[in-house]
């Protein structure tokens, strides 16, 4: 970070630091520079993105300068920001992620979105995002709730059970725990490091007693489980999904950074898919769903798939924000 010609006695203010950053980025492509530079540099001063504007003409002494220096040395590289701050936010949830997990994405808010329709098909939204920050609605007056979502829905279990397969962070599982009191949670993962991650952020968030998680390969880790406890009301997966080909047509904080056993499936892409779609029934309560997060052009190969399987009828295909087909509802037949 060097300073422009004629200015070299200028001190580094929070302003200066965010126009020269926006500027920087957008020079690498880097999309909403701005909000990347704000980001970046409330998390190396310690504080808060709207005090960087209370607090604009603050000169920043030379440890956070190093610090932010370093930031944006390694975003440039196109390390991805929510690695570098240490956090993601999903839903009303604040997760901690590390390059163990996937980074949360909108399109997996969808799937959880999906998910309540089905076992609270009445309910008042936990959270609502107004004025650009989410508010947590779970404890506050009827008066101030927002309204009642009626999907018309039929009348989902009393104390439903969810599974949510290759877990991640857990931002599905939590999600889930979170949003629907009513349900017990179990998320499984073969990554023992990812599901460290996914142990942290429950209790963080306080549901570590609500979300049981457990080591495996898809449904190999419910062997830890008395066989009771195997059957599902539904299970929710965002799964690897990504072909061999694929790949490295990825933009490249995904490509480079996020963990490519969580991304690339195989050499079609629907490895992953074809075996969860295989042995769910044998987990799922007659009448269940399986939800399944897809790629943007995967649709057409789920269909032609689900022409030979028996055991399911296609309930939808939830598109998301861009018109892609994302998340796949099959119930068992």
């Amino acid at each position: 970070m060097s300073d422009a010609p004629g200015n070299t006695q200028e001190p580094w203010t929070i302003l200066r630091l965010l126009e020269w950053t926006r500027g920087f980025f957008a020079s690498k492509g880097i999309d909403d520079a701005r909000l990347e530079a704000e980001l970046l540099l409330a998390h190396a001063l310690g504080t808060e993105r709207v005090q960087l504007y209370t607090q604009h003409d603050r000169v920043v002494a030379e440890p956070e300068l190093s610090a932010f220096r370093d930031l944006v040395r390694r975003r440039a590289q196109r390390v991805p920001t929510q690695y570098l701050l240490g956090k993601a936010y999903f839903r009303n949830l604040t997760l901690k992620v590390t390059p163990a997990v996937l980074i949360p994405r909108p399109e997996t808010e969808l799937l959880v979105d999906e998910a309540l329709e089905l076992l609270v098909p009445r309910r008042r939204p936990a959270w609502e995002f107004s004025r650009g920050e989410f508010h947590d609605r779970r404890d506050g007056s009827d008066e101030d709730a927002p309204a009642l979502i009626d999907t018309g829905a039929r009348q989902p279990p009393a104390r439903p059970r969810v599974l949510d397969l290759c877990t991640g962070c857990g931002c599905i599982a939590l999600a889930m725990a979170s949003e629907c009191p009513a349900a017990t949670v179990v998320a499984t993962d073969v990554s023992a490091e990812a599901l460290a991650v996914a142990r942290e952020n429950a209790e963080g968030c306080g549901l570590a007693d609500r979300v049981t998680l457990l080591a495996g390969d898809l449904f190999a880790a419910l062997g830890a489980l008395p066989e009771t406890a195997r059957t599902f009301d539904l299970i929710t997966v965002n799964p690897p999904y990504v072909s061999e080909a694929e790949q490295p047509t990825l933009m490249p904080e995904v490509r480079d950074h996020e963990p490519r056993a969580a991304l690339v499936a195989g050499p079609t892409g629907f490895e992953c898919i074809d075996r969860i779609v295989a042995e769910s029934p044998g987990y799922l309560a007659p009448g269940g769903s399986l939800l399944v997060e897809i790629g943007y052009r995967q649709a057409g190969g789920v269909r032609e798939r689900l022409a030979t399987v028996s055991d399911f009828e296609l309930a939808g295909i939830r598109r998301d924000l861009g018109g892609h087909e994302r998340v796949v509802h099959l119930r068992r037949a």
